[in-house]
């Protein structure tokens, strides 16, 4: 029984060192790839036009993956299996700004794109523009990943997004967004941001800082008519109303899902102009969080 486990905690030791290498020269590889940045939306919204997607359509949601890629990539992986046509990042894509994550990240999403031939599409989260000293700034995030605010047309349905990262919202950027929708003719219109005006949860407050914003953003939404908004920030998937509009929150892409919490995505389906919105299961893999959580780790604690 004893030569057993010491045969059981010498294989641990050889796969841990194994993944521990790997997820070395992984990191390493893409700290020092010089390749000319081309943000990660703009070379996503380039294969689109080069698609040419009509109705019907899908497209996938999520967020919050935060702790690495490995979960990320099973579910864009898994998403264009289920016919996803494009993926929308709602936002925490790192643990918190700083370039190495962010060059690493970009690294990441340029193999992913190339891997699978579907656009991913990534809006800030409070950790992609906050740093260590608590100071938010999208500086890094429009470098490697793009801009904070755009609209994303596909077909004859229009995803908004922006920058709510810093869990404060004024006029001015809404009417950016305004300036964006005014015109667009689509005939479904979807909002995306990150953090959320409410948390459906009950003892639970994970949403925009101030009753202010709050009331400024629902109040846009319903001016607007939005079939639906979506966001994140919360790690479950909720939902609750704005009015008569429908708001989801996805945030299972991997975040501080240690516990053998099964992640999730959001499927949106459009045909004739009508829409639904289906939770897509995808099941826990403890060696994708261990890699994630090591790989994150590695960068932290490297010198350059």
């Amino acid at each position: 029984m004893r030569k057993y486990f010491l045969v059981i905690i010498l294989v641990g030791l050889i796969v841990l060192t194994g993944m521990l290498t790997s997820s070395f020269i992984e990191v390493y590889n893409d700290l020092h790839n010089n390749r000319k940045i081309v943000p990660i939306n703009r070379v996503s919204f380039e294969m689109l036009k080069s698609m040419k997607i009509k109705q019907p359509l899908s497209i996938a949601i999520l967020g919050d993956s935060k702790k690495g890629t490995k979960v990320l990539e099973k579910l864009v992986k898994e998403a264009k299996l289920k016919g996803c046509k494009a993926v929308f990042h709602l936002g925490d894509i790192m643990p918190y700004e700083n370039e190495k994550y962010y060059k690493y990240f970009y690294n990441e999403f340029k193999e992913m794109l190339h891997d699978y031939k579907v656009p991913i599409f990534l809006i800030p989260g409070n950790h992609d523009t906050r740093n260590r000293k608590e100071i938010y700034k999208s500086s890094l995030f429009t470098k490697y990943f793009g801009k904070d605010f755009d609209i994303i047309k596909i077909d004859n349905v229009s995803f908004i997004y922006f920058d709510d990262s810093s869990g404060f919202v004024n006029k001015k950027t809404l009417h950016k967004i305004k300036k964006l929708i005014s015109s667009n003719n689509s005939k479904l219109r979807f909002l995306m941001f990150h953090i959320p005006t409410q948390d459906p949860r009950p003892n639970h407050n994970h949403s925009l800082h101030d009753k202010k914003s709050v009331k400024i953003l629902e109040d846009f939404i319903k001016q607007n008519r939005f079939n639906a908004v979506f966001s994140a920030h919360i790690h479950y998937h909720c939902s609750y109303k704005i009015g008569k509009i429908p708001f989801y929150i996805s945030g299972e892409a991997g975040s501080y899902l240690m516990l053998g919490r099964d992640y999730s995505f959001l499927k949106l389906t459009v045909e004739n102009n009508n829409f639904k919105v289906k939770r897509i299961v995808s099941n826990w893999e403890i060696s994708l969080n261990l890699i994630d959580l090591l790989e994150t780790k590695i960068i932290k604690c490297l010198p350059f």
